[in-house]
């Protein structure tokens, strides 16, 4: 496990394709919970404002719609909602389910766009890279690195 997750030629890259690097050579019981944090949780969802490049990262166990509703709902909550949405335009984020999110926010919905997010890609990349070196030690716990990196990247001028 070791070696396809942290070595430097193998780079972290999503726990889909670690779990098949590791599987292409290796099984033991529990392979699967080996790849997740030790809380479950197997993606990041993140946000950026346009606006402010104010960061927001939310760890989850899954990425269907309604966990991503109840994220986005959560920071919105904190945070308040913002007046349009830019996405992947992944399945969870075109469902009935999140046009019902931004119906009961009395926001627009989102608007259909090709155009690669730039902004969030690249606090992606950043978020990655941090969450790697930090987690070498501990790589089941790099869920709880989040937050405090998040203080650091909006900390940054």
């Amino acid at each position: 496990m070791s070696v396809a997750h942290d070595s430097i030629s193998e780079a972290h890259l999503g726990i889909r394709r670690t779990k098949d690097k590791v599987l292409s050579n290796f099984y033991w019981p529990g392979v699967d919970g080996d790849v997740t944090s030790e809380a479950g949780h197997g993606f990041i969802l993140t946000l950026v404002d346009y606006a402010t490049r104010f960061a927001e990262a939310v760890p989850s166990r899954k990425i269907d719609t309604e966990s991503v509703a109840e994220a986005l709902v959560d920071i919105y909550s904190r945070l308040s909602v913002p007046e349009e949405v830019l996405s992947d335009q992944g399945t969870q984020f075109i469902s009935d389910c999140m046009k019902e999110v931004f119906r009961l926010s009395n926001r627009k919905p989102q608007p259909r766009t090709t155009v690669c997010n730039g902004l969030v890609e690249r606090f992606n990349a950043t978020l990655k890279t941090c969450l790697r070196r930090l987690f070498s030690q501990k790589p089941r716990q790099w869920h709880r690195y989040i937050n405090p990196l998040l203080l650091a990247y909006r900390e940054m001028p």
